[in-house]
Parts: structure tokens; C-alpha cells; sequence
């Protein structure tokens, strides 16, 4: 059985098969583990055996434990829980039954845990992943050990060359990967590696929701003073923390070079959460309510020159709970100035806490602006044309070795906190959006280059009387031949567009015996259904709808989820939803985050899921589609092809 050694120095030179291929042994030898413990690979039960055997470092098990931190509490929370039960009386029965259900309930999300542990360490895909992330992780503690990076004369900054050499090599293995894989766009086969965001979308979507947050406080600042005109409204505030000196391997001052525990730099993540998790089990007793809107913002990781990690937080908040939040007393210095205030930087509004003067910054996200480029690697380098060409290249340097630094910890650029999450929503109303008739393309000039925009553009709606209507869907049932596809299409109609219960108000539909439906509705329906002969056949003669083309079996899988979701509706609560849905796309194809998340607070839009099962024989709820009320869009599959292997084939 292999056994990962405790160095992992002496590997340093190879190259990315290589390193893969120890993946590759960690997945066999927790293999034979199971084997030779006698359980079964697809057991949910009997997970608690140690793969701790595998490694000779107790470091490496931790990373490539998947769920290490939760197994670790969980177990912790158990042992407690049984001491407490060995001290009670034989006679506290009802105390000892609650204790008795505790540990049950603990046991059992222990046992999931080990589960989903268990089959990821047998999935080799997996350990090659982890395998790959170790490696970096230990060249960045062999770097911080040799003072390769940080202190004031540091030979380099963030990570070390052998990082940037590594990480360099698996892009480039990740970029021909992606463009080896290809799909079938409109007739073109187009590489996954074009579908792939860069540095700078992410930090154009980083920077377009902070500064929808700014917006979003400007609303509920005026929220504030429409009910009490005294009040101070929202303010913003920029938080530097750092660890304490002991987890710097290198710091710029001497007098911290010693201090150092000998941690990687790993331990400092772990602390700046510990933290941050404490202080969110903190607001209630500041009196802050974080569910009520009190403060929202975002968090941003970032390193120091040495591989510790350090953060940023731009915080958004009531003014009048500034004083429990940021004095001397307040909630950030009591969780992150544990050791010393140096700890902890505020930048309140346009004053600097520090210094007691104005930093004249004009807004929270033109300030945090630089940060974002740095947390996400972006390259904005050569739109400042100030800047000579050795600049840019040294800032280029920066900017690999930052993402080789990430690589290694394996630390998230940012985080929201205070707001619902509603990326899925956003992510899958852009998705659709096009489909809806509901948007348009424009071009517009940005740096001199012509660029296309979707924006939202409501149609006109087309007006039609209820006797028009039921005339038309006369029509439509009597074109069909079929009896049950006539009684199904006739079920459709009738619930989605009956002229019955008309009285939706304060939207685009109106009390009256009048039924509004825009022009791409009424085209979809003589499209999808005055034309049977053009969409559909039933050679078969078993009476069900057969489709021929991709696109066609899409329409029938959307049609049989729309008179699943809402067959029973009436016209209101079509109207209803339909009329939700429009004012969230909106926002989102405008991408106004503020206006979008208002929306989503207000109106319902309901996502399509569909469980399945992954990889690691777990059963996930997948996002398929949005029910807009007047129909069902699912997203489009897509076959991934291999060129690799067809080229291998040929």
C-alpha cells in the first residue's frame, strides 16, 4: 500500500503527470483500506475507519479530508455529550433521553460525513485534485521556512519561483484540457475554453455588486428617513484584518521574525474565520440584527508578502449602531484584535480612524476598487498607459504569483454576508432571458471598441377581447385530429390563457373581461400549435407527441413541466407569477444588483430543480430551468465532445 510520505521536498521536481499519478496512488491504497476492513464501497454505514494510515503527516490528511473540519467537531460534540451523560443520575431520566437523541442525531451526520469523505478519497479524479493543491501548499511552507518570501528584502513576494513555475504549468494544462473539450453551438463547434470567465469578468461582477450594495444602502437610507427623518441612514466603512505575528513566517518588521509558530499558512485562514464566526455569533448581543438589514457587505481575501493570508471587508451599515461596531468596545475589535489593535484597520466613510483626517474617497467601491483587482488577479495593467512597460511586467509577476498563492490555501476571492443569496436566480434568469422576447441587443462604444449589451425591453402587449380568444382556441382544438392530444392540449390552454378570473391588479394586467398577452406569446402558441404537421407527428398511432429534433424534444419536456407546475392555475396566478418574474428579469439583464436584490425580496420567481445523483453517489438538486407562469424555459444541454479521443480514434 502507498504511503505518502511526511517531505514532500524530494517530489518538488516533477512535473504535473507525475504529481497526478500520486493522486492516483492515495485513491488505490484508500481502496484497499475498505478491502481490507471488510465493508463494502456503497455502505452508508460502518464509515468510522481511519485513512490517517495513508499519510505519514497528519497536515496532508487534513486537505485531502473532505468535510475534516466538521468530522473533527462532530466528534468533539459527541465526546461531550456522552461525559455529560456518564455524570447524570440513573433517575434524571428525561435529561438523560434528550442526551440519548443528541448523540443519535450527532452519530448519524457523522456517519454522512465519513460517507461523503469515504467516496472521495476512492474517487481518483478527486485525490488528483487535492494531490495537485498539496504540492503547492508545501512549496509555499518550504518558502516561508527558507525566507523566500517576505521581509523587506524578500528575494520574492506572495509565492515562491518553484510556485510560479508549478502553478504556470497546470494553466496551461487546464487551457488545453478545456480546449480539447468541444460543443455544438448553432451549428459550430465551439471549445469549452472560450465559455471560461476570465480574472477581469470575475472582478467586473465583483465590482458591479459592491457597488449594487452602495445603491442598496442609498435605498434604505431613504427608507430610514421616509419613517424618521432624523435618522443618520447607512453609512460604509473599508476593515483591514491580519493575524497575529505568530502565524507571519517573514513580517517586514524584525521584531516579529521570531515569533513565528511554524505553521503554514493554512492555520491563517482558519483563524481569520474562527474569528469572523465568532463575531457572527456575537451580533445579537451588540444588539445588531444582521436578519433585519442593520449590515450587509462583503468580505475579500488577499495575502501578505510573506503567504499569510489576510482580509478585507467592505461593510455597509446603520449609523446608528457605529459605535458598538467599530470602538474600541464595538464587535470587530473584540473578535479581531485579540492580540494587538494593530490587528484590525477602519477606514469609516471618508475618514480615516487612524490618522482622524479625510481620506476623500468618493465612494465604498471606487476605494476597494484596487483590492478587488488584486484578491481576483485581475489585469487592468494595460489600460493605464502612465505606467512604463517594466511596471507593467513587474505588476504582471505580481498577479501570477498572487493566483499561484491562492492555488496553494485554497482561500475563496470573496464573500457576501447580510444579503440573501440569490446568484442562482441571477445566473439563470441571464441565462433565459433571450428566449423570452423580453430583450434586446445594443451596441455601444467602451474604450473605443464596439461592444453588444442585452438590455430588458418590454414589447407592447397585443390586446385581444375573451370571445376573440375562446374563437382562437377553438380553432387551435379543432385542427388537432388526435383525441388525447387534443384533451391534453385543450387542458393546457384552457388553464394557461382561460378567460375566466380576470382580475389581476397593480401590474401589466387589468380587472375587466380584456386578456393582455404580448406578441411573442401569441407567436409562440401558433408556432408551437396551429402548425402540428411542422412540430410534430404520431406515426406511432399510440397517441402521444413524438419530436424529431433536439429542439423539439425540449419544447416537449418544458410543455409537460408547465402542465405539471401550473395545470391547476387560474388566469390570476399566472398573471401573477408572470408579472413577478418580468420585474426581476429586468434588473438582472440590466445588471443592477440593487434593484435586482429589492426585487427578489419582494417577488417570488420560481427555479426548476431536478435531483440526480453525482459523482460520488450523493443526490444533488440541479437548477433545470425557470417557470415564468406563462411557460416553462429549460436550459439548453449541450453534448461535450472529446478531440482528444476522436483524434486518438482516427
Amino acid at each position: 500500500m502507498f504511503i505518502l510520505p511526511s517531505s514532500l521536498e524530494p517530489y518538488f521536481s516533477h512535473n504535473l503527470f507525475k504529481v497526478k499519478f500520486l493522486g492516483v496512488n492515495i485513491s488505490q491504497s484508500a481502496a484497499k483500506v475498505v478491502r481490507d476492513n471488510d465493508l463494502s464501497l456503497d455502505s452508508k454505514r460502518d464509515n468510522d475507519y481511519d485513512f490517517r494510515s495513508i499519510f505519514s503527516h497528519h497536515t496532508h490528511y487534513g486537505i485531502f479530508c473532505y468535510n475534516f473540519d466538521k468530522i473533527t467537531k462532530l466528534r468533539k460534540k459527541i465526546t461531550s455529550k456522552v461525559e455529560a451523560l456518564n455524570e447524570l443520575s440513573i433517575r434524571a431520566k428525561k435529561t438523560r433521553l434528550k442526551i440519548l437523541e443528541r448523540i443519535e442525531r450527532l452519530n448519524s451526520n457523522l456517519d454522512k460525513a465519513l460517507f461523503e469523505s469515504k467516496q472521495r478519497f476512492l474517487n481518483a479524479d478527486y485525490c488528483k485534485r487535492k494531490m495537485v493543491r498539496l504540492f503547492l501548499s508545501e512549496m509555499l511552507y518550504v518558502a516561508q521556512k527558507n525566507k523566500e518570501v517576505g521581509g523587506k528584502k524578500g528575494e520574492s513576494a506572495y509565492a515562491s519561483r518553484l510556485m510560479v513555475s508549478f502553478r504556470k504549468m497546470q494553466n496551461e494544462y487546464n487551457k488545453e484540457f478545456l480546449d480539447s473539450k468541444k460543443i455544438l453551438v448553432n451549428g459550430e463547434y465551439k471549445s469549452l475554453l472560450e465559455f471560461v470567465d476570465t480574472a477581469n469578468t470575475n472582478a467586473a461582477k465583483l465590482y458591479a455588486r459592491i457597488k449594487g450594495l452602495q445603491n442598496l444602502a442609498e435605498m434604505r437610507t431613504e427608507d430610514l428617513k421616509s419613517k424618521n427623518s432624523a435618522s443618520l441612514g447607512f453609512g460604509w466603512a473599508f476593515l483591514t484584518m491580519t493575524a497575529p505575528p505568530e502565524y507571519h513566517s517573514n513580517p517586514t518588521t524584525t521584531k516579529q521574525r521570531k515569533s513565528w509558530n511554524r505553521k503554514n499558512a493554512i492555520e491563517s485562514k482558519k483563524y481569520l474565520t474562527e474569528c469572523w464566526k465568532a463575531l457572527g455569533r456575537d451580533w445579537e448581543r451588540f444588539n445588531i440584527s444582521v436578519k433585519n438589514g442593520d449590515v450587509f457587505g462583503c468580505r475579500v481575501s488577499e495575502a501578505n508578502k510573506d503567504g499569510t493570508l489576510h482580509g478585507h471587508i467592505v461593510i455597509f451599515y446603520d449609523r446608528s449602531k457605529e459605535d458598538k461596531l467599530f470602538s474600541n468596545q464595538g464587535i470587530f475589535y473584540k473578535h479581531f484584535a485579540r492580540v494587538s489593535k494593530h490587528q484590525l484597520k477602519i477606514v469609516i466613510g471618508d475618514v480615516d480612524s487612524e490618522k482622524g483626517e479625510s481620506s476623500k474617497v468618493s465612494s465604498a467601491s471606487s476605494y476597494c476598487f484596487k483590492y478587488i483587482n488584486k484578491a481576483v488577479g485581475v489585469d487592468v495593467i494595460d489600460l493605464d498607459k502612465d505606467k512604463s512597460e517594466l511596471d507593467k511586467e513587474s505588476e504582471k509577476d505580481m498577479l501570477i504569483k498572487i493566483d499561484a498563492w491562492r492555488a496553494a490555501i485554497g482561500a475563496r476571492a470573496f464573500n457576501f454576508f447580510g444579503i440573501k443569496g440569490y446568484s442562482a436566480v441571477w445566473d439563470a434568469l441571464r441565462k433565459i432571458s433571450h428566449r423570452t422576447g423580453l430583450t434586446t441587443k445594443k451596441q455601444f462604444k467602451k474604450h473605443g471598441k464596439l461592444s453588444t449589451n442585452v438590455v430588458y425591453e418590454d414589447p407592447k402587449p397585443c390586446t385581444i377581447t375573451a370571445q376573440e380568444f375562446e374563437n382562437e382556441l377553438s380553432l387551435l382544438t379543432e385542427r388537432l385530429t388526435d383525441e388525447e392530444q387534443g384533451a391534453k392540449l385543450d387542458y393546457y390552454l384552457l388553464n394557461k390563457y382561460s378567460s375566466q378570473h380576470i382580475e389581476y391588479s397593480g401590474g401589466n394586467y387589468s380587472q375587466g373581461d380584456l386578456l393582455e398577452l404580448d406578441e411573442k406569446t401569441l407567436k409562440e402558441i401558433s408556432t408551437h400549435f396551429m402548425e402540428p404537421e411542422d412540430t410534430f407527428s404520431s406515426d406511432s398511432g399510440d397517441g402521444d407527441f413524438h419530436f424529431d429534433s433536439e429542439y423539439e424534444l425540449r419544447r416537449k419536456k418544458e410543455l409537460d413541466w408547465y402542465i405539471k407546475l401550473n395545470g391547476t392555475f387560474n388566469d390570476y396566478q399566472i398573471c401573477e407569477k408572470e408579472y413577478c418574474f418580468r420585474k426581476v428579469l429586468e434588473h438582472s439583464v440590466n445588471g443592477d444588483f440593487a434593484k435586482f436584490q429589492r426585487a427578489c425580496e419582494k417577488y417570488n420567481v420560481e427555479l426548476i430543480g431536478e435531483k440526480e445523483l453525482n459523482k460520488y453517489g450523493e443526490t444533488v438538486k440541479k437548477i433545470i430551468g425557470v417557470n415564468t407562469g406563462t411557460w416553462v424555459y429549460l436550459f439548453k444541454k449541450y453534448v461535450i465532445i472529446d478531440t482528444q479521443v476522436e483524434s486518438k480514434k482516427v
